[in-house]
């Protein structure tokens, strides 16, 4: 964790002069970051908790550039690792803030949180799913529709998943309206039923 820390800190102080030399009309290149830095997120709850947290700060600033460079970094350490998982806090909050923040989320934005962090995170967990349809409950209007086509045809349901079985849009949209209801009126036994 002593490493991690600074590693933290140089994304922190990377996002901050993003922000100084846009007020200064410069360009900014922003410093990689380090193989350390994702390896600990892969490797350790308690700096996932953090970069989460942080995550969720970015978003509260409304600082969606920062916010969607460092959304892909967690998605893939995420995936890489077989013992760490998003908090619960953090999915619901994010989706909450991004709905909340929509005004401030542009198509470019959307494409990058959309292909480079829901996408990738969906392959391992059912809650993921579910917070990405509650994700395009609410923002559905903004999504390009090709984009949205490839979102549900990744998140597919298999044979066994409800409608008739054959995979086709319409049941994808039966599946994602019923997931959407549940959230809505907190039907949980939809929800089990479903996924």
């Amino acid at each position: 964790m002593v490493k991690f820390c600074p590693d933290l800190v140089a994304v922190m102080v990377d996002n901050l002069l993003r922000g100084i030399y846009r007020q200064l009309k410069e360009d900014y290149t922003p410093r990689n970051t380090s193989p350390s830095f994702t390896e600990f997120l892969s490797n350790n709850a308690c700096a996932m908790h953090l970069t989460c947290s942080y995550a969720l700060h970015l978003l509260d600033k409304k600082d969606i550039k920062s916010l969607t460079l460092l959304l892909p970094t967690i998605a893939n350490s995420f995936v890489s690792s077989d013992s760490i998982f998003f908090p619960d806090y953090f999915l619901h909050l994010l989706v909450v803030g991004m709905v909340s923040h929509g005004d401030v989320l542009k198509e470019g934005a959307l494409l990058i949180i959309l292909r480079d962090f829901w996408i990738p995170s969906c392959q391992n967990s059912e809650q993921i799913i579910l917070h990405l349809f509650r994700f395009l409950w609410y923002l559905h209007a903004k999504v390009n529709p090709g984009l949205l086509r490839e979102v549900l045809e990744t998140v597919e349901p298999g044979k066994e998943v409800g409608g008739c079985g054959c995979g086709c849009m319409f049941c994808v949209w039966v599946y994602v309206l019923c997931l959407g209801v549940c959230f809505v009126f907190g039907c949980m036994f939809c929800v089990w039923v479903y996924v």
